[in-house]
């Protein structure tokens, strides 16, 4: 099951924000530039390249959704920003770490990301991002089952422990 069904009919009321095209094209030119590729039909003969750049979207994109959402200053989108978006966010005293999850699966952390505090975001498309929580402790002391996610670390699917980000 995916994050998105299990939300379900709570998706309207979550704070949603979209990337524009222009932002898109540069997390796409800095891909580009950094796997020495001429253009994105190149780019996607490869599917470790096309990975790689739905990766940087969906980082930034979360990353926007959350700051946004905060009314945080936006990180600006330069090449360096594109091809190494921010995974955490201070907001206060606290540090969060921040999870996207796709259509197809729950977000994922890692071993050492178990001791952090998280926000979850939900990539509805490759430029819609909807922000569904936070955890308000560690995610190790919400009570949350893992379940391993191969090598990559752990599926987040306790959505009955996020509150508001707000």
């Amino acid at each position: 099951m995916s994050l998105i069904r299990a939300i379900g009919n709570k998706l309207h009321e979550l704070p949603q924000t979209e990337l524009d095209a222009a932002e898109i094209r540069s997390i796409e030119q800095a891909v580009l530039v950094h796997l020495k590729k001429k253009d994105l039909g190149q780019l996607r003969d490869s599917f470790e390249g096309e990975a790689f750049l739905h990766a940087r979207i969906r980082a930034f994109g979360a990353l926007r959704a959350v700051q946004e959402t905060l009314g945080l200053e936006k990180t600006p989108l330069t090449p360096q920003h594109a091809l190494r978006p921010q995974r955490s966010i201070a907001v206060g005293k606290a540090c969060y770490t921040i999870l996207c999850g796709t259509a197809d699966e729950y977000p994922i952390f890692s071993e050492k990301e178990k001791s952090n505090s998280l926000i979850i975001v939900q990539q509805l498309s490759k430029s819609r991002y909807a922000v569904c929580g936070k955890t308000n402790k560690p995610i190790s002391d919400c009570g949350v089952q893992f379940r391993k996610a191969g090598i990559r670390g752990f599926y987040f699917d306790g959505l009955e422990v996020l509150v508001d980000l707000k």
